[in-house]
């Protein structure tokens, strides 16, 4: 019924529009509007200058996630691969983007729980600056991966869901996506590393980071995919939907 009832679709990814290409609705690609907005960004090293983070620190960006079943799933063993990490990487400065004050509470009281050492930032604070000043970033599935890889920052992504969860997933053969995160979902195949479920633990997190880390090659393959994505997902968004939204009105597209 509703697809009967469309004019227009708007589609801020490609494979979108290419879901719905042999189908009644007019799907049309206008582009992401983060694409836009990160299409000029700081370089690495005049994100760390704005956060007083000397050039050559190196920087783990964590973003264990926005809601609260996340932060308790997710904080601790971002914590314990944030260790590991610092364990061989000399002067590691950790920061973690919070959404609000009681995720930064939350968060805190786990932190201070763990009896974990770490030269860590977390404050409420637009996520963009922190990811901008990272040479890597520890990531929950979501909308903040698009983020990373607009930022053009090397990721690894880590996603935990409650034991009831995951049991009900494996049991009825639910999770058909071959991906969870966006870049590789838009890629349409593997670029950055998904660890899910059972798989998120932390030395097996801190390897691949620690990979990321010690081999540019790696991190500069994956960023490549990053800007090439990042082009085109950026398309004017806001003028071609209102580009889309005129020509409907006129009876142009009906």
């Amino acid at each position: 019924k509703l697809i009967g009832s469309l004019n227009a679709l708007l589609c801020i990814f490609p494979f979108e529009e290419d879901y719905f290409e042999n189908t009644a609705v007019p799907a049309y690609f206008i582009g992401h509007p983060l694409a836009d907005k990160y299409q000029q960004h700081v370089s690495t090293s005049v994100a760390k200058k704005a956060l007083d983070i000397d050039v050559d620190t190196p920087v783990l960006t964590m973003m264990p996630g926005s809601r609260v079943g996340e932060l308790n799933r997710h904080s601790l063993i971002f914590l314990k691969t944030a260790k590991l990490c610092a364990d061989r990487v000399p002067n590691l400065k950790v920061l973690v983007p919070l959404a609000d004050t009681s995720s930064i509470e939350l968060f805190s009281g786990i932190y201070r729980g763990s009896g974990i050492q770490l030269d860590l930032i977390a404050q409420k604070s637009a996520a963009a600056s922190m990811i901008a000043a990272s040479d890597m970033v520890l990531v929950a599935s979501g909308t903040a991966t698009l983020e990373v890889m607009l930022l053009k920052k090397p990721m690894v992504v880590a996603y935990k869901v409650s034991p009831l969860t995951s049991w009900v997933f494996k049991t009825f053969d639910l999770l058909k996506a071959p991906f969870v995160s966006m870049p590789n979902l838009i890629a349409g195949k593997e670029l950055v590393k998904e660890f899910l479920h059972e798989q998120v633990q932390p030395d097996v997190l801190a390897d691949e980071l620690r990979r990321i880390y010690h081999q540019p090659d790696v991190s500069e393959k994956m960023v490549a995919h990053f800007d090439e994505m990042a082009t085109t997902l950026t398309r004017d968004a806001d003028l071609q939907a209102a580009s889309i939204v005129s020509r409907v009105l006129s009876g142009e597209i009906v």
